[in-house]
């Protein structure tokens, strides 16, 4: 009797152990999907940034320019 219920109780505990395996690399799985999605993310919002930036550099490179040509315009009257 006392050895039916060892081969039970191991059994139960084999059991439990590989549903909790198996719980884990799900949860693993839906992290790592999560954690890329995140990564993609940032990687827009790089490209986003830089396109934006660019945009700026160029029009503060016109801006100055315009006053440079202003100030050599009003130095030759």
């Amino acid at each position: 009797m006392r050895e039916e219920w060892k081969e039970y109780f191991e059994k139960r505990l084999g059991d439990f152990k590989e549903e909790i395996i198996h719980q884990f690399h799900i949860i693993s799985e839906d992290m790592i999907g999560k954690v890329q999605q995140v990564g993609e993310g940032v990687v827009n919002l790089d490209q986003k940034l830089d396109l934006r930036l660019d945009g700026l550099d160029r029009t503060i490179d016109e801006k100055n320019q315009d006053v440079l040509a202003t100030i050599k315009f009003s130095y030759k009257s």
